[in-house]
C-alpha cells in the first residue's frame, strides 16, 4: 500500500508548464472574427468619412433666368450666374486640422471599445487556465483517492479495518468526483463564452500555468509611459486639443465670407459677361459660437484632468493590490515547499501511526494550500491584465 500511495503523491507534485502564447493566439483570433468589433470598425470608418465632409467647401451655386420683356418690343433676357463661396477657416486650413483631430478621437474611441472586449476575452482565458490547473490537480487527487478507496475496500473485505475507515475513503472519493464535475462545468462555460467572442468559432486553451510578469518597480514612471498608450487618457488629451482648434475656427468664422463667380446677361442685341465678387458679413449667425467653443474647451480641460486623476488613482489601487498578491503568492509557494508532509504522512499511515481519517485531513490541508496558490496566481494575473490593458 505504501508503494502505491507514494507513486500517487509523486504524481501530485508534477506540474505542466503553460505556454501563454496560446492567449495571444486566441485574442488575435477574436479580433479577427468578433462580429461586434467588425461593426465597430465599420462604424468608425463611417464617422471618419462623415467628418471629412467638413473639409469640403460649400457647394457651388448656379442660376439661370429667362425673362419676358414688357412691352413685347423690348425682347427677352437670359441671365446665367455661377458662384463659389469660401470662408476663412477653410482657406487657412483650420477646418482641416479640426477634422483631423475629430478623426483621431474616432480612432481612439474605437481602440477603447476594442480594448474592453479583448480585456474581457483575456480575463476569460486567465480563468480558464486556472480551471485547467485546478482540474489537473483534481485529476491527480482523484487518482490518489481511487487508489486509497480500492485499497481500503480490499482491507475492509479482509476484515483488517472497520466500516468507519472504509466509509471515509469512499466519502473522500465522492467529494473529489463532485469537485471534478463542478470544474468541468466551469471549463465548458468559459469555452462557450470564448466561442461567442470568437464569432462562433470554438477555441482551445490547454495551459495550466501563467507566465507571471514582474510588476514595474516605480509606479509613477510606469504610469507616465502608460498614459501614451491608454486610449481613454489619450482621448481626453486629444479632445482638449480639438476644442482649442475649434476656438480658432470660431474666431475665423466671425470674419466675412467671400464668393467668386461668373455672370452672363443676354438682352436683345446686347451681351454682358464677367466675374462677380461677393462678401457675407456674419452679424447674427455666429454670435454665440465663439463663447460656446471657449466653454467647451474649458470643460474638456477639466474633464481631461479629472480623467487622468481617476485613472491614476484606480491604477495605483490595482498596483498596490498586485503587490500584495505578489507577496502573498510567494508566501504560499514557500509554505507548500517547506511544509509538504505528503511523504511523511504516507510513512505514518503505513506504520499505523495515524488513521485514514487523519491522513485524509492532512492531505486535504496540503491540497487546499495548492489550490490557494492557483487562486492567488489567477487573481494576480487578472489584476495585471487590468494594469496592462493599454498593451492589448
Amino acid at each position: 500500500m505504501r508503494k502505491v500511495l507514494f507513486l500517487c503523491t509523486l504524481v501530485l507534485n508534477m506540474a505542466i508548464c503553460a505556454n501563454n502564447d496560446e492567449i495571444d493566439r486566441i485574442l488575435a483570433s477574436i479580433e479577427q472574427n468578433n462580429g461586434a468589433l467588425k461593426a465597430l470598425r465599420k462604424d468608425a470608418d463611417a464617422r471618419i468619412a462623415g467628418n471629412r465632409e467638413e473639409m469640403m467647401p460649400d457647394d457651388p451655386e448656379a442660376e439661370f433666368a429667362y425673362l419676358w420683356g414688357s412691352p413685347h418690343e423690348i425682347g427677352k433676357r437670359q441671365d446665367v450666374n455661377v458662384s463659389q463661396a469660401f470662408d476663412v477657416p477653410l482657406i487657412t486650413g483650420m477646418r482641416k486640422k479640426v477634422v483631423s483631430r475629430e478623426n483621431e478621437l474616432v480612432e481612439l474611441n474605437h481602440r477603447w471599445e476594442r480594448t474592453g472586449l479583448l480585456l474581457e476575452a483575456k480575463k476569460n482565458c486567465i480563468e480558464l487556465i486556472y480551471n485547467n490547473a485546478l482540474r489537473q490537480q483534481l485529476n491527480k487527487q482523484l487518482l490518489w483517492a481511487e487508489q486509497v478507496a480500492d485499497l481500503y475496500r480490499e482491507q475492509y473485505e479482509k476484515g483488517n479495518i472497520g466500516m468507519p475507515e472504509y466509509n471515509n475513503s469512499q466519502l473522500n472519493l465522492a467529494e473529489i468526483k463532485h469537485e471534478v464535475s463542478r470544474v468541468e462545468i466551469e471549463q465548458k462555460r468559459i469555452l462557450s463564452e470564448l466561442k461567442r467572442l470568437n464569432g462562433g468559432i470554438a477555441v482551445e486553451l490547454n495551459s495550466t500555468q501563467y507566465d507571471l510578469h514582474p510588476l514595474p518597480t516605480d509606479f509613477e514612471q510606469w504610469f507616465e509611459r502608460m498614459e501614451q498608450k491608454n486610449p481613454m487618457l489619450l482621448y481626453a488629451c486629444k479632445e482638449t486639443e480639438l476644442n482649442r482648434y475649434r476656438i480658432e475656427v470660431a474666431k475665423k468664422a466671425n470674419l466675412p465670407r467671400f464668393s467668386v463667380g461668373y455672370l452672363m446677361e443676354n438682352v436683345v442685341g446686347e451681351r454682358y459677361r464677367g466675374i462677380t465678387l461677393g462678401i457675407s458679413v456674419p452679424l447674427w449667425k455666429n454670435s454665440q459660437r465663439l463663447q460656446q467653443a471657449e466653454t467647451a474647451a474649458e470643460a474638456s480641460e477639466m474633464r481631461a484632468a479629472n480623467t487622468r486623476q481617476e485613472f491614476h488613482d484606480a491604477f495605483h489601487a490595482l498596483y498596490r493590490q498586485a503587490k500584495e498578491l505578489q507577496r502573498l503568492l510567494m508566501d504560499y509557494r514557500d509554505a507548500v515547499k517547506l511544509h509538504n508532509n505528503a511523504d511523511l504522512l504516507v510513512k505514518a499511515l503505513d506504520l499505523g501511526e495515524i488513521s485514514i481519517t487523519d491522513y485524509l485531513v492532512q492531505m486535504k490541508f496540503y491540497y487546499n494550500m495548492v489550490t490557494k496558490v492557483l487562486e492567488v496566481e489567477r487573481d494576480y494575473e487578472l489584476v495585471y491584465a487590468e494594469l496592462m490593458q493599454g498593451e492589448l
